[in-house]
């Protein structure tokens, strides 16, 4: 969970928390996964520094829509997480004034 708070390597961790199977998701780590997420979604400069912005607010998103579904527990933070995450990709979206730039942060 370390790695997702570099935003150098962020994409690559959150990619592979993709690729585990809700099953064998430990639902432990919910509650500190998504207080690290908050906390990092604050920290916008560390985001940018990420080759995919846009694409890891997606996954983070993604992800926790996903584990949100399986924990009744954490369903609401997991939900309130990935929310954040969606309004931060809307904001660095509209903040890409160049289409090309912009085109380049999408692909």
């Amino acid at each position: 969970m370390k790695m997702l708070e570099n935003g150098e390597v962020g994409i690559y961790a959150i990619e592979m928390l993709n690729r585990i199977p809700v099953k064998n998701w430990h639902f432990d780590n919910t509650k500190e996964l998504c207080l690290n997420l908050n906390t990092f979604a604050r920290k916008k400069r560390e985001i940018i520094v990420s080759h995919a912005p846009i694409l890891f607010c997606v996954l983070v998103a993604e992800f926790l829509y996903k584990i949100s579904e399986a924990s009744l527990q954490h369903h609401n933070r997991c939900k309130a997480t990935a929310d954040n995450f969606i309004e931060l990709g809307d904001s660095i979206e509209d903040s890409i004034k160049e289409e090309e730039e912009l085109r380049y942060f999408l692909t």
